[in-house]
């Protein structure tokens, strides 16, 4: 006879997505309209059965890379205050947006612009977001709300080793 014993893998849903406002970082015109400079969000990731979060072998989140989509930027590319915006991982796995040609290597350098951080400690894994200045937005009429969107690519591992993006 046989017995097929099939390996689930974890699935990567859509997140949630947040909104923060420039407003709310260094003394900006802030609206009192709730928003903040930090936010933060459920990554909606079913780990299926391999779901062991404790001991050698437990699931895990990380950036896949230092890489982050961005639309409604000024031109082709993320700036900060007419200064280009670089992306980089810190060893701790936080990615971090900074300007200038020095990367940092704590979130709390003088040329950091946002950072971002995973974890798995919840049942579907979160992120957090904070923005410490603000971001050059695409002022053009067809981008009304002058809104800016990053997207941050993760992968998923659950405690057998398999991954999903």
């Amino acid at each position: 006879f046989t017995v097929n014993v099939v390996d689930d893998v974890p699935v990567t849903r859509a997140g949630s997505t947040s909104t923060v406002e420039d407003e709310a970082v260094n003394g900006g015109n802030n609206e009192s309209d709730g928003l903040s400079a930090t936010a933060g969000g459920s990554l909606n990731i079913a780990w299926g059965a391999d779901d062991n979060n404790s001991g050698s072998a437990n699931r895990s989140v990380a950036f896949t890379n230092a890489n982050v989509s961005v639309t409604g930027e000024v031109g082709h590319s993320l700036t900060s205050l007419g200064q280009a915006v670089h992306t980089g991982i810190l060893a701790d796995g936080t990615l971090v947006g900074y300007t200038g040609n020095t990367a940092p290597t704590t979130v709390s350098g003088a040329n950091i612009v946002f950072y971002a951080s995973l974890s798995d400690s919840s049942n579907h894994g979160s992120y957090s977001f904070t923005l410490v200045k603000p971001l050059d937005h695409d002022n053009s009429p067809s981008n009304s709300e002058n809104t800016l969107s990053l997207t941050f690519n993760y992968t998923a591992t659950d405690s057998d080793g398999d991954t999903a993006s």
